[in-house]
């Protein structure tokens, strides 16, 4: 997320690449909500960009302040689908430490270092996870164009 001290411009549709300011409130599929940021502040990112899932980013490109958008994205335009692949089950002796279910933790994998989160602990092993929590989950997002900004 981009963060900025910008002022909001007039009136004007957000086009890619305007950094916009926008509420955001995400629900699962059973109604849950996952963020909402009426209950903060707004959001500001990069219309069209890569700050915030594609979803939301492409949806308020054509937008005006203060208009409201209600969309139901798909896992491609939320966190992605799931691979298992990212998922490992390892003994828990392997890591060496205490860890909780929802904690997130670094590993290596082919190289590269990666945050993991910790899926299921169990008295002889953990199952780690490198997708989103939300990966392969539909969204129902409200968005709120507050404005666009100004440098």
């Amino acid at each position: 997320m981009v963060t900025t001290g910008g002022k909001l411009a007039a009136m004007r549709t957000a086009s890619a690449g305007d950094l916009v300011r926008a509420h955001v409130v995400a629900r699962l599929a059973d109604g849950s909500v996952w963020m909402d940021s009426r209950q903060a502040q707004p959001l500001d990112f990069k219309a069209g960009g890569d700050d915030v899932i594609p979803g939301v980013s492409h949806a308020v490109v054509g937008m005006t302040q203060g208009e409201i958008k209600l969309l139901a994205l798909a896992p491609e335009d939320a966190y992605g689908s799931r691979d298992e692949d990212l998922v490992a089950r390892l003994p828990r002796e392997h890591l060496g430490l205490e860890v909780a279910v929802g904690d997130t933790l670094q590993a290596q994998r082919d190289g590269a270092e990666m945050t993991v989160w910790v899926k299921e602990v169990s008295s002889g092993e953990v199952v780690l996870d490198g997708n989103h929590p939300l990966a392969g989950c539909s969204l129902l997002v409200e968005i709120e164009l507050v404005g666009v900004l100004e440098g």
